[in-house]
């Protein structure tokens, strides 16, 4: 379904599906997965921990997409994903509702569990992983959701970076147990894949077969990989990472256990299904003055004896296909509706009536008009400066008149001297302080009701923490003159020296830098370790720092969640004595100079992030950049001095001077004037196209170089032989 911004909520319980037997989505609201007890249908109780830490696993708000289909693949599947990051490793499982009257009723064996001999089922789902090296899977579980239960896997659980179908983890890699209860499944990837699992239950044992980026139109007709594997009867499924390093991670989506190879793929398009509808897939605005005529093209080669129409403004209705759904069958394709509601999501498929098996479409949806406002711009975040302007949008359609009210964590918003538009759709604050940061949103009314805008935040550029480390008294040395009180101490986790040595300051004052000796650290006053108005999560960035050392491989300033995935941001010197990394823990970005930095001279490095662009600078100079995705990162753990306080490594040693960090992104100006105005000289920060001679302008002298080779040509072979 064409995302509009609603989050509809697949997981349905007591529906009669056909021949499909459990689904999820993970159309959860984003967040915290684990103890979600939000009914689905086929499953019972909630999403359970099966080892490892969990404190990470999530829903994510995007879909998993399956580039190897139309684009049409997805019309219904996928409104969330959910992510299983790693440290120590994590899994988490659900179980499967086995009731002998329940959805799997006809495949419940004398044990209680999914697996009657003599019947085959299906399980689809979607998979993408981080690193193509273990451990990661999707498993059929046994009574327990942990190592305890393991029944089958997809995966990787031998090393190496190929993927793996695997029964009762028997790893065993010899001749007589490949093709029984192991067998390869080809390199592993980190695309989107989807995956389609048979397994045959037999008397004497049963097999499996594994269907990777299959057709969707037909069952391929390839030899089971598993023969003879076992029982392998189960009543719950679970997805795993484990192993180290860290920040390893599996996103699994659209997980569904069917009868058959056409209904465990139900929801994706395939040639012969009906397509092209109209109004198109994800429509919005259809008017309801007066009939509507529903029309779709045939499927590819397909000439249907009739179709039959299902419709409804209830998705289960669709998803069952209901008798109630079920408004007529047409001959022809096209099908007129009398009557639709206003403010209303419908949903509709078409079922085409052809021989040997009738076709199930895919589900479309189309929204009607809306007679609550519709909103069509939400407000973004704010960076100023103080005394700058701030400007928030929120911007609806509405067929009745609007009235609006501006919010933030104080309440409703008034008219003053600074503020502006409070009651309109643009909402002004002048001469903007530090005292109005906070997160704004509005609320638009008319005659149907009330919707809300998204948050967005206001925030003032400044310095949120500068550090000197000049000589003299060590409280005073380690204070912060940026007037955020991010005052430092020496870190109680490691030995505080006797005495401080410093040494002269990148810009020649005496005593103007601190020596660190590999082992101490600078940690803030708090006793969480924790920086006021530090920049964490996807808030813009810089960090600016000088530092003189010989030593390679060192943290130079950091912070964050040390061991997980995407939460740190530190700038390190890697142990080619030339890069200067700033890494947020397997998201990171490498910048190389083209010469030494630890020839024992003052270098100037910095990081910026503007919250899409990050950017690592040497000596005043771009030296790389990227388009990260979104950051996570926390406040803990401040340090100048090493990087990770986890570990006993990762020391500096050397001096520091004038450490910096600031909440928005210093522009490339601002950076090397950082630099020149401490070291002096000039930089060429932006050489301008045509400076043929390298000094940053363009004169007669580039010309002149440009004349030398006027109508000069290096073709082959019409200008050289």
């Amino acid at each position: 379904m064409k995302k509009t911004g609603l989050i509809i909520v697949l997981c349905i319980s007591g529906l009669a599906f056909c021949d499909i037997f459990a689904y999820d989505t993970f159309t959860y609201n984003p967040g915290a997965l684990l103890d979600n007890t939000t009914p689905c249908h086929g499953f019972v109780g909630a999403w359970g921990a099966g080892g490892g830490n969990l404190a990470l696993t999530a829903v994510r708000s995007e879909s998993l997409i399956y580039s190897g289909a139309p684009a049409s693949f997805q019309d219904l599947s996928g409104s969330l994903q959910v992510t299983v990051p790693v440290w120590e490793g994590a899994r988490i499982g659900r179980f499967l509702d086995t009731d002998p009257n329940g959805p799997f009723a006809d495949y419940i064996n004398n044990q209680g569990r999914i697996g009657r001999p003599g019947q085959s089922i299906y399980i689809s789902y979607l998979m993408k992983i981080s690193h193509a090296s273990p451990f990661y899977a999707f498993e059929l579980k046994r009574g327990n959701l942990g190592d305890e239960g393991a029944v089958l896997y997809v995966g990787n659980d031998v090393g190496g970076t190929h993927l793996q179908v695997c029964a009762f983890r028997n790893r065993d890699l010899s001749e007589s147990n490949i093709g029984r209860q192991f067998q390869w499944l080809g390199p592993a990837t980190t695309n989107t894949e989807l995956f389609v699992i048979r397994i045959d239950f037999g008397q004497a044992g049963d097999n499996v077969t594994v269907y990777r980026n299959p057709s969707l139109d037909a069952e391929p007709a390839i030899a089971p990989h598993l023969v003879n594997a076992g029982f392998l009867d189960f009543d719950a499924i679970s997805m795993a990472v484990w192993v180290e390093p860290a920040g390893r991670y599996a996103q699994f989506d659209e997980i569904c256990i069917a009868s058959t190879y056409a209904d465990v793929l139900r929801f994706y398009t395939t040639s012969t299904k009906a397509r092209n509808p109209y109004p198109p897939n994800g429509a919005i605005d259809i008017d309801t003055s007066g009939p509507l005529v529903l029309s779709w093209q045939p499927g590819e080669g397909m000439a249907p004896m009739g179709y039959d129409v299902y419709f409804s403004d209830q998705l289960s209705q669709i998803l069952t296909r209901d008798a109630q759904a079920l408004l007529g069958t047409a001959l022809e394709p096209y099908f007129t509706i009398d009557a639709l509601a206003s403010d209303t999501t419908y949903y509709w498929s078409i079922n085409q009536l052809a021989e040997p098996n009738d076709i199930a479409g895919v589900i479309w949806t189309f929204d009607t008009k809306k007679t609550y406002p519709v909103i069509l711009r939400q407000p973004e975040t704010q960076i100023v400066f103080s005394g700058h302007t701030a400007q928030f949008t929120f911007e609806v359609n509405s067929a009745s008149p609007v009235i609006y009210q501006w919010y933030n964590s104080d309440g409703a918003l008034v008219d003053s001297d600074r503020i502006s538009g409070s009651q309109a759709p643009v909402l002004t604050i002048t001469n903007a302080q530090i005292e109005d940061e906070d997160y704004y949103y509005c609320k638009a009314t008319n005659d149907a009701g009330t919707i809300s805008s998204e948050s967005a935040a206001l925030i003032i550029k400044r310095l949120i923490g500068g550090w000197t480390l000049d000589q003299g008294d060590p409280n005073t040395a380690f204070q912060d003159y940026s007037g955020s009180d991010n005052h430092l101490r020496p870190h109680p986790n490691f030995a505080e020296p006797d005495t401080y040595d410093w040494t002269n300051g990148a810009d020649g004052t005496p005593g103007g830098a601190l020596l660190f000796d590999g082992t101490f650290a600078l940690g803030t006053i708090y006793e969480n370790s924790t920086v006021n108005n530090l920049p964490t999560g996807n808030d813009p960035y810089t960090i600016s720092i000088w530092f003189k050392t010989t030593k390679t491989g060192s943290g130079i300033i950091g912070w964050g969640g040390f061991g997980t995935y995407n939460q740190t941001n530190v700038l390190n010197l890697q142990g080619d004595g030339r890069t200067i990394r700033n890494y947020w823990w397997d998201v990171d970005l490498d910048g190389t100079a083209g010469y030494s930095l630890v020839d024992d001279a003052w270098h100037h490095v910095a990081a910026t992030y503007d919250g899409s662009v990050r950017i690592v600078y040497i000596d005043g100079i771009e030296a790389n950049r990227d388009h990260p995705i979104p950051h996570k990162g926390t406040n803990e753990h401040f340090l100048i001095g090493k990087a990770n306080p986890l570990t006993p490594y990762d020391w500096f040693v050397g001096a520091v001077d004038e450490a910096r960090i600031y909440n928005y992104a210093l522009t490339p100006i601002d950076i090397a004037k950082h630099y020149t105005d401490v070291a002096g000289g000039q930089l060429c920060v932006f050489p301008p196209t045509g400076d043929l001679d390298g000094d940053c302008r363009v004169t007669i002298n580039d010309l002149a170089i440009m004349a030398s080779q006027w109508l000069s040509c290096g073709r082959v072979p019409e200008c050289v032989n």
